[in-house]
């Protein structure tokens, strides 16, 4: 995959903290528009971890969407989580 057009965060914090921003960044980048994918990483009593990757334009993403096989992970680093 071309990492120059997309648009990934790592987002870590309490459940409610957590989808509070998913629910914003749906918001702001519509899946339509960006093809924006939330892959849920853990999910623990206290934390939840995601990752939200998107197109970085509307104009890349024209209608296309981003698919990923369950328990692949796009742009995966070697640092942990």
């Amino acid at each position: 995959m071309n990492n120059n057009i997309y648009e990934v965060k790592i987002v870590s914090g309490s459940s409610t903290s957590v989808d509070a921003l998913v629910k914003n960044e749906l918001r702001e980048y519509p899946q339509n528009d960006y093809g924006t994918v939330v892959l849920e990483l853990e999910k623990t009593s206290h934390v939840k971890t995601v990752r939200i990757v998107r197109y970085k334009t509307k104009e890349l993403c024209k209608g296309r969407k981003l698919v990923f096989k369950e328990g692949v992970y796009p742009f995966d680093s070697d640092v942990s989580l």
